[in-house]
């Protein structure tokens, strides 16, 4: 197993940042390359890409928590 496909394993399994700045762009310079026509690499990519987005979105505040939070205040409107 190659460098990125580690780093991969290990992103998918921890959400640890540090692997996803590390093989983003090893993925990147393979799909640059030769092994651009390499379906595991694009597959790899495009994997490591949803962890990233499901990662970020778990540890981002939940919406309707938020919406819980804030008030809505009446608003005049002015009759002419």
């Amino acid at each position: 197993m190659d460098d990125k496909a580690q780093l991969l394993e290990l992103y998918e399994a921890t959400g640890d940042p540090d692997a996803f700045t590390r093989a983003k762009p090893l993925y990147e310079q393979a799909l640059a390359g030769p092994e651009a026509s390499d379906p595991n690499v694009r597959l790899g990519y495009g994997y490591l890409l949803e962890c990233h987005g499901a990662t970020r979105c778990a540890r981002r505040p939940s919406s309707t928590s938020a919406r819980s939070s804030w008030t809505p205040t009446p608003t005049s409107r002015a009759t002419s």
